[in-house]
C-alpha cells in the first residue's frame, strides 16, 4: 500500500483532549492523490480524473484495536511521508501501542508515533515535561520525510538536543525529527510579560518551502524569536510569522502583527514560490499589514506573504458572531480554509454568505491564490458541526475532517449522531458541491481533528472519543480528562 500526500494544513489549535482515531473510510472520489503535505508542492496532474462517488451505505466498523488511559489524551496532528505516517499528539498516563511503550510523568506530555501504510507502528517517542503541560500544535513534513513540530510548553521540554528554556509563563517551541523519529534541531522563543489572562506566547501552525520553515502564532509583549528582541505592535496580542532554516533551524526573520486586540494565527500553508498564506482569528482593533480593522466578534483573517515575507494581500470571513478557523489546505487553485461559527448568523466572504439557523455550522471558504472569493460551503442540520482540517486529493477535491451532533444533511444524505457528537469525513468538489460524507461514533462525545491521504483509496482521520463537554459548546467546551486513544480502521 502506497501513501498519496495531498496538500494540507494540520490540525492543532483545538484545545479537546481525546482518543487516537485513524479511520479509514473508503474510496474518496479519484483514483490518485499527489502533492507533499506541508510543504504546498503537488505531484504533475494525471492523464485524467476518475471520480468516483462512495457508498453511502457503507458502515464503520473499528478494526485496529483501542488504546487508552484516564487523563488527558489527544492525537492532534497527522501528516503523511513517502511511505507512512507520523501522529503527533499528548499524553497524561503511560499507555503501549504496537508494543512500543509512551511513558509519560504523569503531567500532560507529547506522543509522537511512526506508523507505516497499514498502521503499523514503525516507532514510537514521548517528549517528558518538566512539570508543566505541553501540547503539539502543528505538524509539517519536507521531501526528505524530516517533519517539524510547534507548540507551547507551561515547563520545558527536551526533544533531543537538550532543554528548551521557558521564558515567561509560556514558551512557543519548534523541534524537527528525521522520519525515524530522531532529533535534528529544536529551538524554543518567548518573552518575559505576561498577558492579562495569564498566558504567554504559542506557536500553532508550521510549513516547511524551499527550505524555510514558517512558523505561525502569537505572543504578548518583547519577544526574541531569535534574531534579537521584538516590540510589541500595541497593547494588545500580536500576530507573528517567523522563518527559520529548514537545516539547522537558524533564524531568518520575523514579521508581527497586531494593535490593541487580539490576533491569533492558527494555521499556515505554503505554495510552490515559497510564499505563504496564514488563517488566524482576531477581536477588536487590529492592523494586518493594511491598517487598523475591527471585529463584528472574533472573526477570521487570512493573510498572503511572498517569498521574502512580504505582504501581498489580506482579507476576512466575518458574521456579528464569532467564528474560529481550525484548518487550511492548498492547491494549484487556491486555498481552503476550515472551521466554524456560531449562529443565529450569516458568515460572509467578500459578496458570498452562509446562515447558520441558530446553531454552531462548519465552513470551508475557497479562495484563489490572490484572494478572490471561489466559494463558501457549509454543513447543516438541526444540530451543530465543525469542521477541524482538510487535504486536497490531487483533482481537486477538498477532504473535511470534523464533527457534528444531532441531525445532519450533506450531500443528500442525512446523519444522525450517535451519541453527543460523532467524528465526520467528508468531500466537496472542486466548486464547492457536497459529494460524501461518512460518520463514526458512540455514545459519548466523538469527533475527528486531523485528515491524511492514503493510496487513493481511503481516508485516514486522528481525533478523540468519549470526551466530557460538547462540540455545540463554547471553543472550549471540552474537559481535559477521562478521554481515550482509539486507532481505527474502515475496510473500504
Amino acid at each position: 500500500m502506497t501513501v498519496g500526500r495531498g496538500y494540507k494544513a494540520y490540525p492543532g489549535g483545538v484545545r479537546p483532549l481525546g482518543l487516537l482515531l485513524v479511520a479509514s473510510c473508503g474510496r474518496i472520489g479519484f483514483d490518485t492523490f499527489g502533492g507533499d503535505a506541508g510543504n504546498g508542492e503537488s505531484g504533475q496532474p494525471p492523464d485524467a480524473c476518475v471520480p468516483r462517488m462512495l457508498d453511502a451505505s457503507t458502515s464503520l466498523p473499528t478494526a485496529f484495536g483501542v488504546y487508552g488511559t484516564a487523563g488527558a489524551d489527544l492525537a492532534k496532528q497527522i501528516v503523511a511521508t513517502t511511505d507512512g505516517f507520523v501522529v503527533a499528539g499528548q499524553l497524561q498516563s503511560s499507555v503501549t501501542i504496537g508494543g512500543r511503550v509512551l511513558a509519560t510523568a504523569g503531567s500532560i506530555d507529547i506522543f509522537m508515533l511512526g506508523l507505516d501504510a497499514a498502521g503499523g507502528v514503525r516507532w514510537a517517542r514521548t517528549i517528558i515535561s518538566g512539570g508543566g503541560s505541553e501540547t503539539p500544535i502543528g505538524m509539517a513534513v519536507d521531501d526528505a520525510d524530516n517533519f517539524y513540530v510547534v507548540g507551547n510548553m507551561d515547563g520545558s521540554i527536551d526533544c533531543g538536543g537538550g532543554p528548551l528554556p521557558v521564558v515567561g509563563l509560556q514558551a512557543a517551541y519548534v523541534c524537527s525529527f528525521d522520519v525515524n523519529g530522531q532529533h535534528r534541531w529544536s529551538r524554543s522563543f518567548g518573552g518575559p510579560v505576561a498577558s492579562p489572562g495569564g498566558s504567554n506566547d504559542a506557536a500553532s501552525g508550521v510549513t516547511i518551502a524551499n527550505d524555510v520553515v514558517t512558523v505561525a502564532g502569537n505572543v504578548h509583549g518583547p519577544v526574541d524569536f531569535g534574531g534579537g528582541m521584538t516590540a510589541a505592535s500595541g497593547t494588545g496580542f500580536d500576530g507573528y510569522v517567523a522563518a527559520y532554516r529548514a537545516s539547522d533551524g537558524g533564524f531568518l526573520r520575523v514579521r508581527r502583527f497586531g494593535l490593541t486586540g487580539v490576533t491569533d494565527p492558527q494555521r499556515v500553508v505554503a505554495d510552490r514560490s515559497g510564499g505563504t498564506y496564514v488563517v488566524g482569528w482576531f477581536g477588536g482593533s487590529v492592523d494586518l499589514g493594511r491598517g487598523a480593522i475591527t471585529s463584528r466578534g472574533e472573526d477570521v483573517f487570512v493573510i498572503a506573504y511572498d517569498a521574502a515575507g512580504e505582504p501581498r494581500w489580506s482579507t476576512t470571513i466575518d458574521s456579528t458572531t464569532d467564528e474560529a478557523p481550525r484548518g487550511l489546505a492548498i492547491d494549484d487553485a487556491g486555498i481552503y480554509v476550515l472551521g466554524y461559527f456560531d449562529g443565529p448568523s450569516s458568515l460572509a466572504l467578500g459578496t458570498l454568505s452562509l446562515t447558520s439557523p441558530g446553531h454552531r455550522d462548519g465552513f470551508a471558504a475557497a479562495l484563489t491564490h490572490d484572494g478572490a472569493p471561489r466559494w463558501l460551503a457549509g454543513i447543516g442540520g438541526s444540530g451543530c458541526g465543525r469542521f477541524e482540517d482538510a487535504v486536497t486529493a490531487r483533482c481537486g477535491e477538498l477532504v473535511v475532517a470534523g464533527a457534528f451532533a444531532g441531525s445532519l444533511q450533506f450531500a443528500g444524505t442525512q446523519l444522525v449522531s450517535a451519541g453527543g457528537s460523532d467524528g465526520l469525513v467528508a468531500g466537496f468538489d472542486t466548486d464547492g458541491t457536497p459529494r460524501w460524507i461518512r460518520s463514526h461514533g458512540g455514545i459519548g462525545e466523538d469527533g475527528a481533528v486531523g485528515v491524511a491521504l492514503i493510496d487513493g483509496t481511503s481516508v485516514l482521520s486522528v481525533g478523540f472519543r468519549d470526551a466530557a463537554g460538547s462540540i455545540c459548546g463554547g471553543l472550549t467546551a471540552f474537559s481535559e480528562r477521562d478521554l481515550a486513544i482509539d486507532i481505527t480502521t474502515v475496510p473500504p
